[in-house]
């Protein structure tokens, strides 16, 4: 990396400690005395529900049920098919849109940090990007899509949904309509991995909008695993000269670059984003 500069575009958004929510118990009649927890259960590595699952149901009063994901455990609160879960704070948030009654009870710590993580976005000095209206055009390092450690769909897009406005389109569907705008929005970008859960349909994204995987390591695939996808993804297409702006995590820039503490220039208040100054 040399000598070469960058700067921190800071910071979106701020990640704060995992929460336990659940319904008001206490005016919950529960027939067969048992308390429901919804589960999100994961793949390969971290597919622990099943594991763990029958060990609390036979040692206390509590019985799993599963969720497709986070939301649909908020759903299942909301109706009454279970009555708490673990959660994170956008979340909360979106129990908020659905008008779910729900109550915060703990919050889970792991460390001593008053926040989980941050995201910042990181920008090549070189770029000339000093606001965030210059943002557009510039090419983006995003970390892609179905990143199981430490990382959500809602902080993955964050970024780019306060950037870049869209329109309603009466022949396109609403992920259709967000991916053409990111599209229209940013110069050659990577953001590796599935756009949508059908692979066909995936695939028809991709070759509508290339503008999307042109900086992924593999631009056809642009998928999980490329050299560009993932926490330190956006990294790696940031140092090699690909792109000009990526999306990660304040921790992982720490680390890849050495830093141990950066100095804030600058504020949008529009987009609450910090300006930090040169961490070479």
């Amino acid at each position: 990396m040399g000598k070469k500069a960058w700067k921190l575009l800071c910071c979106l958004l701020i990640y704060v400690p995992l929460l336990v929510s659940s319904q008001d118990l206490v005016k919950s009649k529960i027939a067969d005395k048992k308390l429901r927890i919804c589960v999100v259960e994961g793949t390969g590595l971290y597919k622990k529900g099943a594991q763990n699952c029958p060990t609390l149901e036979a040692k206390s009063d509590i019985e799993c049920v599963y969720g497709v994901d986070r939301l649909d455990c908020l759903r299942k609160i909301q109706k009454g098919t279970a009555h708490f879960g673990v959660f994170s704070p956008e979340d909360l948030l979106a129990a908020r849109w659905i008008g779910a009654e729900i109550l915060v009870t703990s919050e889970l710590r792991f460390h001593n940090e008053f926040f989980e993580y941050q995201i910042v976005a990181v920008v090549d000095n070189e770029a000339h990007i000093n606001t965030a209206r210059e943002l557009k055009g510039s090419k983006f390092c995003h970390p892609g899509h179905q990143i199981q450690n430490h990382w959500t769909e809602v902080l993955a897009d964050y970024f780019e949904t306060k950037l870049v406005p869209r329109e309603c389109e009466d022949d396109l569907s609403p992920t259709e309509s967000r991916i053409k705008a990111v599209a229209n929005f940013f110069g050659p970008s990577c953001k590796a991995g599935p756009w949508v859960s059908d692979p066909e349909e995936d695939r028809i994204l991709k070759n509508k909008y290339p503008s999307l995987c042109q900086l992924c390591y593999n631009p056809y695939q642009c998928g999980i695993g490329d050299k560009h996808w993932g926490r330190r993804g956006p990294l790696y297409c940031l140092t090699s000269g690909a792109g000009e702006v990526a999306w990660v995590r304040l921790d992982d820039v720490k680390s890849h670059f050495g830093v141990r503490q950066s100095w804030i220039t600058g504020c949008n208040s529009n987009l609450h984003i910090v300006f930090l100054s040169s961490i070479f």
